[in-house]
């Protein structure tokens, strides 16, 4: 899976730019804000085939998402530790997107690749400088072989996280056991595959 680049489709281009390029202050030339909402039956289920969410890598997940919140963003979940010594917080843009915000690169389960790990910990900003893409979120039926930076389980939602390397790195989910929902993207696109 090849992904050169991410649309996010949204109702109000110029409401988004400003939340995307102003607010967060976003620019990646990776990532692109284009008008149209999708109506394809994306809901906030991990198990549902498809596009899940966006993160971004920040120098300090606690203060932009303080920051975030006193201009009004609602988070899904507070900033918190997660598996892999990484610091995260979930929330939506205007139009419904989930996006993450992430601090610091995963220790993996299983490091597939050391060097491309080592890669990995160069993506992250240094203190006042803008949020950059970390990943892509998708959920998938099998994950592939090739590029994988390394594995992570989640083993209280059954879940398989495999990292890939690639011009947007991939996060991809995936179930060992249990039925999948069919795909959806919601407004998240990926370009390139």
């Amino acid at each position: 899976m090849y992904v050169s680049r991410v649309e996010i489709l949204v109702r109000d281009l110029a409401r988004s730019q400003d939340f995307y390029g102003g607010l967060l202050g976003l620019a990646d030339e990776r990532v692109r804000v284009v008008e149209g909402v999708a109506d394809d039956g994306w809901v906030d289920d991990d198990r549902q085939l498809g596009n899940r969410h966006l993160a971004f890598y920040v120098s300090d997940v606690d203060a932009e998402a303080a920051r975030l919140a006193r201009a009004g963003v609602e988070f899904l979940f507070e900033p918190v530790d997660h598996k892999g010594g990484v610091r995260l917080a979930y929330f939506r843009d205007p139009d419904g997107t989930v996006l993450e915000l992430l601090s610091g690169t995963p220790t993996y389960d299983r490091t597939r690749s050391p060097a491309l790990a080592a890669q990995e910990r160069t993506a992250l900003p240094g203190p006042g400088e803008p949020p950059r893409l970390a990943h892509l979120a998708v959920t998938v039926q099998r994950p592939p072989a090739d590029g994988v930076i390394g594995e992570m389980d989640i083993e209280e939602k059954g879940m398989l996280l495999t990292f890939v390397a690639g011009p947007v790195p991939l996060e991809l989910a995936s179930f060992a056991r249990g039925e999948l929902l069919p795909e959806a993207n919601g407004n998240l696109r990926a370009v390139g595959t």
